[in-house]
């Protein structure tokens, strides 16, 4: 998912003048997932209409930014020069390498997070359930207040035998709660997410499985901000569009939520192939 550092790339590159860098930094790039952002609901989290998962690292997507944005918006592309990784390979994780794991937010800080964070990070647009801020394992542990939430919730995922993870039962409580203050050092119970085949393991697929499991739950709301009237939900710009609230709110199950953005998805692939390194 595009972090703030990749935004900070596209905007600092729209308004310089002279030559631009970038150094790559290894993330999951053997794929892309999730829908493409809406203009309309373009943010801060989601300046451009990309998918959340793209499957480049931040070189890569400089020089998407550079051939199809810049031109339009600055009246030219910059003087672009990415610096590769030597004997790099776009099926490699982080995990796979002898290299030191550094962390590239507070929030995270194990390789397996980083595989996580595409899909449980939706939960920040859940008001009543926290993503694991302020735990050992932030977006591996998923959980709401211990009278609103239970184990079922891990049952009920498990009996999905969703590709490559599993499910544990868990109880936390929060030191930290960000836009949550209700959950703050609250006794919480959901599920820590346990991955048993890194290959295998669909991070978004996983979110809105367990997404559409927590709905269940009479507690489940989603995360509205007054400061934003016209578009209040924060799950809106994650995904860049109202679709996938509405559905889930509807009823719709994980196969119909995934396969609505497939069309977009597969666009959006074959726009970004040029602008790949490896």
């Amino acid at each position: 998912m595009p972090s703030t550092s990749t935004w900070t790339t596209s905007t600092s590159s729209a308004t310089r003048s002279g030559p631009a860098g970038s150094r790559r930094r290894s993330g999951r790039t053997d794929r892309a997932a999730q829908p493409v952002d809406i203009r309309s609901y373009t943010s801060g989290v989601g300046l451009k209409e990309i998918v959340q998962q793209h499957g480049m690292t931040v070189g890569e997507p400089a020089r998407f930014f550079n051939a199809e944005f810049l031109p339009a918006e600055a009246g030219r592309p910059v003087e672009l020069r990415v610096v590769q990784c030597r004997h790099w390979q776009r099926d490699r994780l982080a995990a796979d390498t002898d290299l030191p794991w550094v962390l590239p937010s507070p929030n995270m800080p194990t390789t397996d997070t980083a595989l996580v964070y595409p899909g449980t990070c939706l939960f920040e647009g859940v008001a009543s359930i926290t993503e694991g801020r302020g735990t050992c394992r932030p977006f591996e542990l998923i959980g709401g207040l211990a009278t609103d939430f239970d184990y079922h919730w891990g049952d009920r995922l498990n009996a999905r035998n969703l590709p490559g993870v599993r499910f544990r039962e868990a109880y936390f409580s929060p030191t930290s709660a960000g836009q949550k203050p209700a959950l703050l050092n609250k006794p919480c119970a959901g599920v820590e997410i346990k991955i048993v085949d890194r290959g295998a393991y669909d991070p978004i697929r996983t979110g809105v499985a367990m997404l559409v499991e927590a709905r269940k739950y009479p507690a489940f709301a989603w995360r509205q901000d007054a400061w934003d009237q016209l578009r209040p939900y924060w799950i809106d710009k994650l995904t860049g569009s109202p679709r996938l609230r509405t559905m889930i709110d509807a009823g719709a199950d994980v196969a119909d939520v995934v396969g609505a953005w497939a069309d977009e998805l597969a666009a959006f692939d074959r726009q970004r192939q040029p602008y790949l390194l490896y």
